[in-house]
C-alpha cells in the first residue's frame, strides 16, 4: 500500500512530466513569461522564473491555511521540482529574454524621465502578447 508522501510524490512528477507541457508549453516559459509581465507592470526587474516558482508555492501554501486539500501540496512539490530544474538550467538568475532587460525599455523610459506614459510597459507588454 503506498504512503500518502508516495502517492502525493508520484503525482506530483506526473503532474510536471505529463501532458501539461503539450498544452501550455515548458514551465520554464511560462514562469519566465510570468515574471516579464509581474516585471513589466512593476516596472523593474524584480522576479525570475524560479522565483514565479516560488511565489506559486506560497500561493499553495497559503490557500491550505484555510483547508487541507491534498492537490495542494501536490502542486507545490510539482513547483518544487521545477525550481529546481530552473535554478539548475540558469533560469534562477535574470533569464536572458526578460524584455525589459533584453529591450532596455526601462532604462530609456528612465533615461528621458517622467512623461506620464507607461510606454516600458507597454512597449514590454505589446511584444510579450504577440
Amino acid at each position: 500500500m503506498e504512503t500518502i508522501r508516495e502517492k502525493i510524490g508520484k503525482s506530483a512528477i506526473d503532474l510536471v512530466t505529463g501532458d501539461r507541457q503539450k498544452e501550455y508549453g515548458p514551465p520554464s516559459e511560462c514562469l519566465a513569461k510570468t515574471a516579464e509581465i509581474f516585471n513589466a507592470v512593476k516596472g523593474q526587474t524584480l522576479l525570475t522564473a524560479a522565483d514565479v516558482a516560488l511565489v506559486n508555492i506560497a500561493q499553495k501554501l497559503a490557500r491550505d491555511t484555510n483547508k487541507y486539500k491534498r492537490d495542494n501540496y501536490r502542486d507545490a512539490v510539482g513547483y518544487l521540482l521545477i525550481k529546481a530544474e530552473l535554478e539548475e538550467t540558469g533560469y534562477g538568475a535574470a533569464h536572458p529574454f526578460d524584455l525589459l532587460d533584453q529591450e532596455g525599455h526601462y532604462q530609456e523610459d528612465e533615461n528621458q524621465g517622467q512623461t506620464g506614459g507607461g510606454d516600458a510597459f507597454d512597449s514590454s507588454l505589446g511584444q510579450f502578447l504577440k
